[in-house]
């Protein structure tokens, strides 16, 4: 075991279904049904697609998601057939409703879109483009239709391709459905609240979140956003995001970019003030995730204003990067899943 670090595994984080039944894959969601479901009224516009995007289109919406007979393996459940079936939803396409819309000029994507939107009809639509469009307009879009009644969901013409490959047939359906049913307004699972009461045995669970986030904007300026926020209950409520430009070096010996002292200090005391004055203490504990390793300018910064008082864990995370836990037995390699990590008090010599 680590000098540093103590490991306790957690139990199973469950996610609650309809009829309050849990459990800790969310996947399940084809056995158990979703929490609260409502009606889906589907439109589809499909942007700048040949026949063969139409004809995945028409596969995804209403060969796999309509109809009953459908032999789609849904997964965890021998049930057949699509949302209505599986999920216990209402759900209506017609695949002779599909849009499909050539847009010459891209400015006049978000108009086009909306020009095609039939909001007495339909509560979500999914737009279908490439990916240089989704991403260019997905946020654009979103925002242009704030106050409509109308949700869209966006699918990239790659992830739609997918589904010719049969491993991808597994993966693609049931995230998109999930999709539609928030979209819907439904809910298809929340979290169990136990977990919060499990962890306040071991540490707080007031304790603050802080992330801290990287780009670089000039050759020699970089910009760092640090975002705080605290478990109070099912759902990542009190968040904050602070957006700082500060000068760093970058010719230093440590990969990745860091907040330097000076800065880090003045973060920390900001966050832990944001937090005293939602909460109206000190957070018990701060967790610090980042996409860099540890400086030691950071680990200065950190141990002059949090002292004893306050424990605290730093974890560098990195998306192309999966950290496991695994069990310290020799013939069990499993990943503990749910782990916490705590910092140790510093062991004497």
């Amino acid at each position: 075991m680590s000098e540093y670090a103590t490991i306790l595994p957690e139990n199973k984080i469950n996610v609650i279904f309809r009829s309050n039944n849990k459990y800790h894959v969310p996947e399940f969601i084809t056995v158990f049904k979703p929490y609260e479901g409502r009606d889906i009224n589907l439109q589809v516009l499909v942007v700048n697609g040949d026949n063969e995007i139409y004809d995945l289109t028409k596969l995804l919406f209403y060969e796999i998601y309509v109809r009953d007979d459908t032999k789609y393996p849904w997964p965890y459940t021998k049930t057949r057939g699509g949302i209505s079936r599986v999920f216990g939803i209402r759900y209506n396409f017609d695949p002779s409703t599909i849009s499909r819309i050539n847009i010459n000029s891209e400015n006049d994507f978000i108009s086009s879109i909306s020009n095609q939107l039939d909001m007495n009809r339909f509560n979500v639509a999914v737009i279908i483009a490439n990916r240089k469009l989704t991403k260019e307009f997905h946020d654009k879009t979103k925002a242009a239709l704030i106050g409509s009644r109308i949700r869209t969901q966006f699918v990239t013409f790659t992830t739609l391709k997918r589904l010719k490959n049969r491993k991808y047939k597994a993966t693609i359906p049931l995230p998109l459905a999930v999709q539609l049913i928030a979209k819907a307004g439904g809910t298809p699972w929340i979290v169990d609240s136990s977990i919060y009461n499990d962890l306040s045995k071991n540490v707080s669970s007031n304790g603050m979140l802080m992330g801290i986030a990287f780009a670089r904007t000039r050759k020699d300026k970089i910009t760092y956003s640090v975002g705080y926020f605290t478990t109070l209950n099912n759902y990542y409520q009190r968040f904050d995001v602070q957006p700082i430009n500060e000068s760093a070096p970058i010719t230093d010996s440590t990969e990745g970019l860091y907040v330097p002292k000076e800065a880090m200090v003045k973060t920390l005391e900001s966050g832990i003030g944001w937090y005293k004055n939602i909460i109206g203490i000190t957070p018990p504990l701060l967790i610090i995730f980042k996409t860099s390793p540890m400086h030691k300018d950071e680990k200065e910064a950190i141990e002059a204003v949090l002292g004893k008082d306050i424990k605290w864990v730093f974890i560098h995370a990195q998306y192309n990067t999966p950290v496991r836990i695994f069990g310290n037995k020799e013939d069990d390699y499993k990943v503990n899943r749910g782990t916490v990590i705590i910092k140790k008090e510093k062991m004497e010599s």
